[in-house]
């Protein structure tokens, strides 16, 4: 049997105006049935990007323009 994968690609920019803080940027969501809901969240607080509300992912994104690339594989 094979068991196949998808995958999905993305593109899109984003600009976090000075200020703002406790927003989502991008959600990947999970599976139905699964035990977490998603399996990324990139949000912002106090001007910081982070994979959820842990790991800086960039330092400084307030008022500027920037690009965010993904690649999710599903089955994965």
């Amino acid at each position: 049997m094979f068991k196949v994968h998808a995958l999905q690609i993305g593109q899109g920019y984003g600009y976090v105006p000075s200020g703002t803080s406790g927003v989502s940027v991008m959600q990947i969501h999970n599976e139905e049935g699964a035990a977490h809901s998603t399996v990324l969240m990139l949000h912002v607080y106090d001007g910081v990007l982070r994979f959820y509300s842990g790991a800086a992912i960039e330092p400084d994104i307030y008022d500027r323009w920037f690009r965010l690339n993904v690649m999710h594989d599903v089955g994965a």
